[in-house]
């Protein structure tokens, strides 16, 4: 940081701007107050009635370390330990994907298929920090929801999560490569957010990403669709008949394909299509066992865009 003489917050606010931008940092402002809000135990709306206000020593030393994290381009949500995600806090740490606000489309599109009181279980594969399932569990009181994840990092965290929001119990973790470890035609909803990333496109991912994130959650293979194909098929025996499968995709035209994949695989799913959130543009697939719907269960896809 500068050697010029800092008093109060909004000082360190001002020199530890200008340090986060000097280190590439796309958002040196709004790092810098989560940071400094992180620091002395407060929200950032409580910073702002502060910035007349010294620091203590000790949370200078704490600021300072925060920011030479945050200038090695570590990403905010570890050096804080959470990510608000559907309105709740998750907790976050390194060896966990850090949940990303356009993942929230693919809750909503788990929430419109299910309805509210309905008893539904539903499995989250590749769950990481247990984000989406627990966003479901807590908006769906009366299902019960399981995630899988082959990484125990993952898993912790996940637990975790699944403490702080869901009592009771209702969602349960299972360590586990995708499906493989489910009952046949045990569940209403499958939902995923896989790797999805072509193995040749990991090099152009922010240095936040491609340095700390773990990349066994972002590497999809040579197409990206490496992870979501085998979801695919293995969704195929673990959803009763009439059951829904959804999971976010990191392009339309990676969803249109597979979309084209599922309906080809001999009958076993009675629709499927590529959605797209009419907002941020983020595209789902979205497919149908063949089958009568069980009770609770409805197509979710309506409101965006869609692809046959």
């Amino acid at each position: 940081m500068s050697s010029a003489a800092p008093h109060v917050a909004a000082d360190f606010l001002r020199l530890a701007q200008g340090y986060l931008a000097r280190h590439g940092v796309a958002t040196p402002r709004l790092d810098a107050e989560v940071l400094l809000a992180s620091v002395l135990g407060i929200s950032r709306l409580e910073l702002y009635a502060r910035l007349d206000e010294p620091l203590e020593r000790h949370e200078v030393d704490a600021y300072r370390d925060a920011l030479r994290r945050r200038a090695a381009r570590e990403p905010v949500a570890y050096i804080v330990g959470y990510r608000e995600f559907y309105g709740l806090r998750m907790r976050v740490g390194p060896g966990v994907l850090i949940p990303r606000p356009e993942t929230e489309y693919l809750v909503e599109l788990a929430l419109s298929s299910t309805e509210e009181a309905a008893p539904v279980r539903v499995a989250d594969a590749c769950t990481g920090s247990g984000a989406v399932a627990v966003a479901i569990a807590v908006r769906r009181p009366q299902a019960c929801v399981v995630g899988t994840d082959v990484s125990e990092q993952a898993l912790a965290f996940a637990a975790v999560n699944g403490r702080a929001h869901v009592p009771g119990g209702r969602v349960r973790w299972i360590r586990a490569d995708g499906l493989r470890a489910l009952a046949e035609a045990s569940y209403d909803l499958v939902v995923s957010n896989p790797p999805y990333v072509p193995s040749g496109e990991m090099r152009a991912l922010a240095p936040e990403i491609r340095h700390y994130e773990p990349r066994e959650a972002l590497d999809g293979g040579e197409d990206g669709l490496r992870t979501a194909r085998e979801l695919a098929r293995e969704a195929m025996k673990v959803l009763r008949p009439g059951g829904v499968l959804i999971m976010e995709l990191g392009t339309p035209a990676q969803a249109r394909r597979l979309a084209a994949e599922c309906l080809r695989a001999g009958g076993a799913y009675r629709e499927a299509v590529a959605a797209e959130d009419p907002v941020s543009r983020v595209p789902a697939l979205v497919a149908r066992r063949a089958g009568e719907a069980p009770p609770g269960i409805r197509w979710p896809v309506g409101g965006g865009r869609t692809w046959p």
